[in-house]
């Protein structure tokens, strides 16, 4: 049996993310994971033209929004997105032009931070090197947003069993049941998502209907010589599906439809519990075998979690923060050691409140966190910068956003601020009495 090592056309790593502060999680900040470029290529054997599908993703907010004449979007951002490839010598082969209208509520509201313009395109050159470049013009201001990355689409090499990875999510809210929707954007593949490995096989015989595929996730620690074994998969006479070809399906999605006429290519579709998988950076070994050839492909990914609370990214920070809701003998405990161990004991706090713990995602710990986060932005003052510690912050966390705030102003007493929970009817009154931001916890109780 012989062992083929193919190269990886698809950049799913960007190196410079492995220098991370060592107090937080490998994933990155919100504004330094919403902007990327990728492109993979699919090759078929004795195809003139290589199948190149791009990728692109930046923040809504890379075009400014204008007051608009629509009665129904107050604001609308507009802008013209170029794709285009370019060979070695600055020749272009192909390029794609569409024009984006996004309606905005409000420019200023903070929800827009989350919003996302998300482009797929499929192009075709032949085979050979490529730039790919992605411009995107804001029509109001004339700004420009560029963005590059090199691409590969290398010729198949014989009867060599050639092997492209690609990770899908699965079962997106919104999106039907059969759409894939590209997860490897840029940086890594997206936390708690539900996701699966789609395998292109270049060069396949028919006659091989199923194929095997055994994956290795193993854990990439900071000054580990040797990576930690997390979990291992193995998924036994998958079958395979020839003369399909990635389909598009909305402006991001693909469904694996007929092609226009039968290849020696064929798809594997592979489920794999991406949703399992903590914070972390892994290096997935695939051993694939298919008929009589094996083939062995090796990425290093990292799991990232673009909307992550931001109290939550800092570790020392996340501790801290459990002060009001643990004792502090146990929170000394939780803050001692190292920054792995540190870490770990962090999610196992929060594994033991998990409903779900199977799974990597935290509901109960994300919304706590959230709180943590406007709670710090919200009520901080000139005098205490950290809304957290506040009186008004430390309720908000404990109880979360009030029913309904009433705010007085008493000549003698100065700003009085009245938070009522209907649901578990209590009642928390503040007082601002020096009328300088620092609101004091006056009252607390029932309705």
């Amino acid at each position: 049996m012989r062992s083929w090592h193919t190269p990886l056309v698809l950049s799913i790593m960007s190196c410079a993310l492995f220098a991370q502060p060592q107090d937080r999680f490998p994933s990155p900040a919100p504004w330094a994971s919403r902007d990327y470029l990728t492109a993979t290529a699919l090759v078929t054997p004795g195809a003139a033209l290589a199948q190149v599908e791009v990728l692109f993703r930046c923040s809504a907010t890379s075009l400014i929004a204008l007051r608009s004449t629509d009665t129904a979007t107050p604001y609308l951002r507009k802008g013209e997105l170029t794709i285009e490839l370019f060979d070695s010598s600055g020749t272009s082969h192909a390029r794609e032009i569409e024009r984006i209208e996004l309606p905005a509520l409000d420019p200023d509201t903070s929800d827009v931070q989350l919003a996302w313009i998300e482009r797929r395109y499929s192009l075709h050159v032949p085979p050979g090197r490529y730039q790919v470049r992605a411009e995107l013009q804001d029509l109001h201001s004339k700004n420009r947003l560029l963005r590059n990355a090199p691409l590969f689409a290398p010729p198949v090499l014989g009867d060599s069993l050639r092997v492209v990875p690609v990770f899908f999510t699965l079962g997106n809210v919104g999106v039907a049941a059969d759409t894939l929707r590209p997860q490897n954007f840029g940086d890594g593949l997206l936390f708690a998502a539900r996701g699966s490995l789609l395998l292109h096989f270049s060069n396949i015989d028919t006659t091989v209907q199923t194929a095997s595929i055994a994956a290795r996730f193993q854990v990439l620690e900071a000054g580990e010589s040797k990576p930690a074994l997390f979990r291992e998969e193995k998924r036994s006479d998958l079958p395979l599906q020839f003369g399909r070809t990635l389909a598009p399906s909305g402006a991001i999605g693909y469904t694996l439809q007929p092609a226009p006429a039968v290849e020696r290519g064929a798809f594997l579709s592979v489920p794999l519990p991406l949703d399992e998988l903590p914070l972390r950076r892994y290096r997935v070994e695939f051993d694939i075998t298919a008929g009589s050839r094996h083939a062995t492909v090796v990425v290093n990914v990292m799991m990232l979690w673009p909307d992550q609370p931001e109290s939550l990214r800092d570790v020392e920070y996340a501790l801290e923060s459990l002060r009001f809701i643990t004792t502090g003998q146990t929170l000394d405990s939780l803050r001692s050691g190292s920054f792995e161990s540190r870490r770990n004991k962090l999610e196992a706090f929060w594994k033991e409140r998990d409903a779900t713990p199977a799974t990597a995602d935290n509901p109960m710990m994300t919304e706590y966190y959230r709180r943590v986060d406007y709670a710090r932005e919200h009520f901080s003052t000139l005098k205490q910068r950290d809304g957290t510690r506040t009186d008004r912050g430390k309720i908000h966390i404990l109880n979360g956003p009030p029913s309904r705030t009433d705010r007085m102003l008493d000549p003698v007493n100065g700003f009085t601020e009245t938070w009522t929970y209907d649901r578990t009817r209590k009642r928390f009154v503040f007082l601002d009495k020096n009328r300088d931001g620092n609101y004091t916890l006056r009252t607390a109780g029932p309705q």
